[in-house]
């Protein structure tokens, strides 16, 4: 019999032999209204690709993992360049619509951020949270995290508006937590600085002159990626429906 029902498996990366799936909202009943504000968490399965046919089973050791925030909307696998394995959980928080606005004819339906959002780190080969990367009221969207050829930079856009938020990876190399420690914040606060791009200072795409009404469509930034050499990456907006390109320089590291 199963311990209990999640909905919305909103994410798999495969690390370290095994299969994480984010799955965003956690109850018995995932009709309920305040679904979207129970704890979201990532499954851990065994998963042997190399098996005919693959074998996948629920690991033994740390087989569900809370996750720092509500509504946890894809996992990205990263190995870092000394080769230790993580995956990259984007926490997107709680979204809602901005309320119609009677006075006008049509309906209203630009969205908004109602919960803090962040990326959270899991260590592949222990199977545990190490880390969490604030990002604020964010609300990034729901594509994998974007990372940059030399595994230094990820990038992400936002679900509710023409902006694009960054973090540094460098810092998970060294990353080293006692048993039973409590994740880390990588914000400076309790170990290093990852942000780069945040709520408070993210990378702004331009808008159309002629596109999308702000107040039923203020930006959505599907997806985003680097090319093949990380010097330049692009990122679409549903609403307006372009493409933009940014060079490396404004990223924000050094």
């Amino acid at each position: 019999q199963p311990s209990y029902f999640s909905s919305y498996t909103s994410g798999a990366a495969v690390a370290s032999g095994a299969l994480f799936v984010a799955t965003s909202n956690l109850g018995a009943n995932p009709g309920r209204p305040d679904t979207q504000f129970l704890p979201g968490t990532v499954l851990v399965f065994d998963f042997d690709a190399s098996a005919t046919p693959p074998r996948v089973s629920p690991s033994a050791t740390g087989a569900v993992l809370f996750t720092s925030g509500f509504n946890p909307t894809h996992a990205t696998a990263y190995r870092s360049p000394s080769g230790r394995d993580f995956v990259l959980v984007t926490v997107s928080g709680a979204l809602g619509l901005a309320p119609d606005d009677p006075a006008t004819p049509e309906r209203e339906a630009g969205g908004q951020a109602l919960g803090e959002a962040a990326i959270d780190v899991i260590d592949a080969a222990e199977r545990r949270l190490v880390a969490t990367i604030p990002l604020g009221l964010a609300a990034p969207s729901f594509d994998r995290l974007a990372i940059d050829p030399t595994g230094r930079v990820a990038l992400v856009g936002s679900a509710v508006a023409r902006r694009l938020f960054a973090v540094d990876l460098a810092p998970l190399d060294t990353l080293v937590l006692a048993p039973g420690a409590v994740p880390l914040v990588l914000d400076g606060s309790t170990g290093p600085d990852a942000v780069i791009f945040d709520a408070v200072s993210p990378l702004a795409l331009p808008s159309r002159p002629n596109g999308a009404p702000a107040a039923t469509c203020p930006g959505y930034v599907v997806g985003v990626d680097f090319d093949a050499t990380g010097t330049r990456a692009f990122a679409t907006d549903f609403c307006d429906g372009t493409l933009a390109g940014y060079a490396s320089v404004t990223w924000g590291y050094s």
